[in-house]
C-alpha cells in the first residue's frame, strides 16, 4: 500500500473517533457530510467546506465552545463560468486530449498513483474498462 503522506489517511466514518482531526476538508456536499466534519473536530480546529449543499445544520454550540472555525472556498463563480466552460468545450477546436499523458487500467491503479505524484505528467487516467494499458 502506498503512504506518501503519513500524515493522512482514509477511513470509514463509523471508525474515526471524536475530536480526531485539527482540519476537516468538506467536498461532497451534503447535509450529513457537513454535520459530520464537526464530530472529527478537535477544539480549535478548522473546517473547509468545498462541497456545495444549500443547507445543513451547524452545532453552533460547539463550534463557539471549542473554539472551531470554518471557511468556506468556491472555484469558480457560478453560472457564469459554467456556461463559458460549456461554450468552451463545445468549440470543435478544443481536444482534451493534450492533457492527457497516459491512461492505465485499474489493475495499475498504484502505478497511476506513483506516476501522478512525481510531477512529471499532465494528467493520469484510470480506464475502469479496459484491462490493458494505453499509452
Amino acid at each position: 500500500m502506498l503512504k506518501p503522506f503519513p500524515h493522512i489517511r482514509a477511513s470509514h466514518p463509523d471508525a474515526i473517533e471524536e475530536d480526531a482531526f485539527d482540519y476537516v476538508v468538506e467536498a461532497a456536499g451534503t447535509p450529513q457530510s457537513v454535520q459530520s466534519c464537526f464530530r472529527w473536530l478537535k477544539p480549535g480546529g478548522s473546517v473547509l467546506l468545498i462541497g456545495i449543499t444549500n443547507e445543513s445544520e451547524l452545532p453552533i454550540g460547539q463550534i463557539v465552545r471549542k473554539e472551531q472555525t470554518i471557511y468556506g472556498s468556491i472555484i469558480y463563480r457560478f453560472p457564469k463560468d459554467f456556461a463559458e466552460s460549456i461554450e468552451y468545450l463545445s468549440d470543435e477546436r478544443f481536444d482534451p486530449t493534450v492533457f492527457i499523458s497516459k491512461i492505465l487500467p485499474l489493475a495499475d491503479f498504484e502505478k497511476a498513483y506513483e506516476l501522478a505524484l512525481s510531477g512529471s505528467f499532465a494528467k493520469i487516467l484510470i480506464d475502469f474498462q479496459n484491462k490493458e494499458e494505453q499509452s
